[in-house]
């Protein structure tokens, strides 16, 4: 029988599943909105699937940041969010489309 902490353990990893894939699925559609605004539907089909491909990138490496760069974590996490933030902030600006296609990538990367 399940105790109460193994379920809590279970509505914790649900629940922060669920903040990621919004998060996710948010920012993905943020990307395919700015992006849309400079090229045709073929780029920005293009464009998707070169993020996603970075995004499961991504997905590969976290294993080994989260083994090798233990100990710096929160100094990195720190460092990361503050990249991100200014990233969405060039997404939304959309300025040139090597410039918001390039920071899809990393901001996928992440």
């Amino acid at each position: 029988m399940n105790t109460f902490k193994e379920r809590s353990n279970y509505l914790k990893a649900i629940a922060l599943m669920s903040i990621f894939t919004f998060i996710f699925l948010g920012i993905e559609y943020l990307f395919v909105d700015m992006i849309s605004l400079l090229v045709s539907e073929n780029r920005v089909v293009l464009s998707q699937n070169y993020v996603l491909g970075m995004s499961c990138l991504g997905f590969i490496l976290y294993p080994l940041y989260n083994r090798y760069f233990k100990g710096l974590s929160r100094k990195i996490c720190i460092v990361i969010s503050t990249t991100i933030i200014g990233l969405i902030t060039i997404f939304y600006l959309h300025p040139i489309y090597p410039l918001t296609l390039i920071t899809g990538l990393v901001l996928f990367l992440f």
